[in-house]
């Protein structure tokens, strides 16, 4: 019993901290091979965890020593995960100060319970080992619960954590519940106080932990942000790349149509000239909507579509849509297509290989509904439908990209999906009320 309560002592806060960074990691991508970096891992963990059992300091400097080691586990353990994990060690460091937080709330509030019933007149032994098994078990269970929560959060370890955003909490954390810890074993406190002082530790990890949140989503929209920008600049070079494609193409063609014309059948054979004038026929293909970027869009999508045998079947007037700046013309409709075509394609169904697009004005207002047919298991977040691509974290901004344009001009966008049909509903105002991005 005597060697149990001595390690929980010395050695068991140092065993929590690891398993609260393994349980907020459980999602990130490992490096390979895995195994090869995991077993010198845990042997450099063994011998640095167990060292407090060799070492005895007593007197003052008792807590200081033991501050410092924590903070050395701390950043050894953030070392070895980097180790062993396919991220940024920005990421990583982010990741082990979220289990360092969940350590110290865990640790915080098992002490306000046993303060709380210590006070409600129900006294518990606050020896080390009646309370071991108890809190091994409420450990094991919050670090499962938390394992399982930030394994689905998988895909987001490119986040752009920058260390400078990261390095306050990391310093705020450790530095004032190690300060507090300090305190409360060199004074002499009623329960009444030291349960002050532990509501106080719980306040500050939860405080710390929406400070993580906010740093964590700030740089995920950012991220997004930016890629988002990324996609819809390529897509706009794309284009205007296709547009001077489209246009030479239409000039060959009708220059070869002409002179198929003149040498007549008296050359060739008839039959052979129809064929070739059949196939020439699907480049002479332009669309005059009235809009010259709607027009290259969707000149190229209807080149597309006639190569996979798609039917594409649009009702627009592109003169109703001069007021949109052209980066978002790119935005809405190439990404709208783009999805469209990737979904059809993978249709063996003649029937089903069909994209629609109808406009419709009312004032100032446009209304646009889209639909395509699909034979994917979709997936929502926040109204829109996750990528089918594993690599979550570089794609799946398509329809992103739209509603934040579309938001822009005032309007907003719906999806729905029934029937293995995908239907887009989306609205743009003339005169749009400037609303701010997500």
């Amino acid at each position: 019993m005597t060697i149990l309560t001595s390690f929980a002592d010395r050695c068991g806060p140092v065993y929590a901290l690891a398993f609260s960074m393994l349980a907020v990691s459980a999602g990130l991508p490992r490096r390979s091979p895995f195994v090869q970096r995991v077993l010198p891992a845990c042997g450099i963990f063994l011998a640095a965890s167990l060292l407090p059992l060799c070492i005895s300091v007593q007197g003052p400097a008792e807590p200081y020593v033991r501050t410092l080691y924590h903070f050395l586990m701390f950043f050894l353990l953030a070392a070895l995960l980097w180790m062993c994990l396919d991220v940024s060690f920005p990421r990583v460091l982010y990741s082990a100060t979220l289990g360092l937080l969940l350590q110290y709330f865990l640790y915080s509030t098992s002490e306000v319970f046993l303060l709380a019933s210590y006070l409600s007149g129900k006294p518990i032994d606050p020896s080390v080992p009646s309370r071991f098994l108890p809190n091994v078990l409420a450990y094991a269970l919050v670090y499962g619960a938390a394992a399982l929560f930030f394994r689905h959060r998988r895909g987001q370890e490119t986040i752009l954590v920058r260390p400078l955003q990261i390095l306050p909490p990391i310093l705020l954390l450790p530095v004032a519940a190690q300060v507090m810890n300090m305190l409360i074993e060199r004074s002499s406190l009623d329960p009444l106080q030291l349960l002050y002082y532990r509501l106080y530790s719980v306040m500050i990890c939860v405080s710390t932990f929406f400070l993580m949140v906010y740093v964590f989503e700030n740089s995920r929209i950012r991220r997004e942000m930016e890629l988002i920008q990324q996609v819809n600049a390529r897509q706009k070079e794309q284009y205007e790349i296709k547009k001077d494609l489209i246009d030479m193409i239409n000039l060959r063609a009708h220059d070869l149509k002409k002179q198929l014309e003149r040498l007549g059948g008296s050359v060739y054979d008839k039959g052979g000239i129809q064929q070739v004038e059949e196939n020439l026929a699907m480049y002479d293909f332009m669309a005059d909507t009235g809009n010259e970027v709607l027009d290259v869009i969707l000149t190229d999508v209807g080149l597309r579509c006639e190569k996979e045998n798609i039917r594409l079947t649009y009702l627009l007037d592109g003169r109703q849509l001069d007021f949109l700046d052209p980066m978002d013309m790119y935005a809405i409709f190439g990404n709208l297509f783009d999805n469209a075509l990737e979904s059809v394609r993978r249709l063996k169904d003649p029937e089903k290989r069909v994209i629609s697009l109808k406009m419709r004005v009312v004032g100032n207002m446009l209304f646009f509904h889209a639909f395509n047919y699909f034979d994917d298991d979709l997936q929502y977040e926040n109204g829109l439908p996750l990528t089918t691509k594993e690599d979550r974290s570089s794609h799946g901004f398509g329809m992103k990209s739209i509603r934040m344009s579309v938001r822009k001009y005032g309007g907003d966008l719906t999806i729905t999906a029934e029937n293995h049909i995908f239907n887009v509903n989306f609205m743009l105002c003339r005169d749009p009320v400037p609303v701010a991005a997500p």
